[in-house]
């Protein structure tokens, strides 16, 4: 059975923290950084990375809520005291060009992405819905960049076209 995290007796804030609560930490720095890409990118016709953006942290929230869920309501204290110890990267000062912003968030969801990916092995084998849960993130990260960066530059996709051959074809039919 999975074991559920509490987090809201002050010798828990002194603890080690769980990956659960290092990942809600890290999901609420990124909302925010995308929250602030969001209204800080240079307007040249990106609606459609406005939405992206928008849906993205619709997502984070999402996340948010699962994890909380989690954790049962971890408290104030805690999550201070976990972000305290992580680097914040800031954006960039001033407007953001769509290609500069995809870069930086972009990384920043390789880099989240790769930390939650880290913290699956901290999970015991007996935490199934914790372990699920942050695997469903991490591949949610890795296809943000993806999508990212594919709607600011969309000619460096690359798709293999195989033409479509009369035995192929048949293979089908029969």
């Amino acid at each position: 059975m999975t074991r559920l995290l509490e987090a809201s007796s002050d010798a828990r804030v002194a603890g080690a923290p769980s990956p659960l609560e290092e990942t809600l930490v890290d999901l609420l720095d990124l909302s925010l950084q995308a929250d602030q890409a969001l209204w800080r990118l240079e307007y040249s016709g990106s609606e459609k990375i406005h939405r992206l953006l928008g849906d993205f942290l619709v997502q984070y929230r999402h996340w948010d809520r699962e994890l909380s869920a989690c954790l049962l309501s971890p408290s104030r204290e805690r999550l201070v005291a976990l972000a305290a110890g992580i680097p914040l990267e800031l954006l960039p000062a001033g407007k953001l060009r769509d290609k500069d912003m995809a870069a930086f968030l972009g990384g920043r969801f390789a880099q989240v992405a790769a930390s939650v990916r880290a913290r699956l092995d901290r999970l015991g084998a007996d935490e199934a819905v914790a372990r699920g849960l942050l695997g469903a993130i991490a591949v949610g990260l890795d296809r943000q960049g993806w999508m990212l960066h594919f709607d600011v530059d969309p000619g460096t996709r690359r798709y293999v076209v195989r033409p479509r051959t009369a035995a192929r074809r048949d293979a089908f039919v029969a």
